[in-house]
């Protein structure tokens, strides 16, 4: 799920036929997450990757040896991720012809992206909940430059098309945590470092519209 919300002012007409509006300027906001998780029930054995790059393969044979491979009744996987978007730019539309709009845009861009996957053991050898997880984060800004065609097919329908580009500069970092990967030694990774990244998005979109009546009181 998602939502987009954008405000915007709008400067006085200029003077040039060319223009078909008065300058924009916008704020917009926009936010999509998703939340997945799913339950199985056992009997499961839980295997994970150990410190040194090996599989463990610790014995079973004793329950009170509370390994990574050991077996669980159940097991529930967790994933999550959410992305905001933070957009302040200036756009102009032209008139190309009677029924052709060309919309020029351009400005800055802030964004925050945040992911995680964690899967739970429970129950069998398991005598305490056993969580392990991994992060990813981001958070960047940058500029962007954009433009959208629109075509007036009918009197009330439109046909849009738009493209955006840009590059961010941002912080990434990431976490891998496994409470016990071997007897009684957690592993805990965290990394993080900085990155530029340039993006492209590419819209397309039906646009149908339909003047509300006026009533006089």
């Amino acid at each position: 799920n998602g939502i987009r919300a954008t405000i915007g002012y709008r400067f006085d007409r200029s003077d040039c036929d060319c223009l078909l509006d008065r300058p924009e300027l916008l704020f917009s906001y926009t936010q999509f997450g998703t939340e997945l998780e799913d339950l199985t029930i056992g009997p499961l054995r839980a295997s994970f990757v150990s410190s040194d790059n090996s599989e463990n393969n610790d014995s079973d044979d004793n329950v009170n040896d509370i390994t990574p491979d050991d077996r669980a009744t159940s097991a529930t996987a967790r994933l999550t991720f959410d992305y905001d978007v933070y957009d302040l730019e200036i756009a102009q539309s032209f008139a190309l012809s009677r029924t052709l709009t060309l919309r020029v845009s351009g400005g800055a861009r802030a964004a925050v992206r945040n992911e995680s996957f964690s899967v739970t053991y429970t129950g069998g050898d398991f005598q305490t909940p056993y969580n392990a997880f991994r992060t990813w984060d981001y958070s960047g800004a940058g500029m962007t430059i954009g433009g959208d065609l629109t075509w007036q097919a009918t009197r009330r329908i439109n046909l849009n098309f738009g493209a955006r580009s840009g590059v961010l500069l941002g912080r990434y970092e990431s976490r891998h945590f496994f409470p016990d990967d071997e007897p009684g030694v957690p592993t805990d990774v965290q990394h993080g470092d900085t990155r530029v990244n340039p993006f492209l998005e590419v819209s397309a979109g039906v646009l149908y519209a339909r003047p509300i009546g006026r009533s006089v009181l």
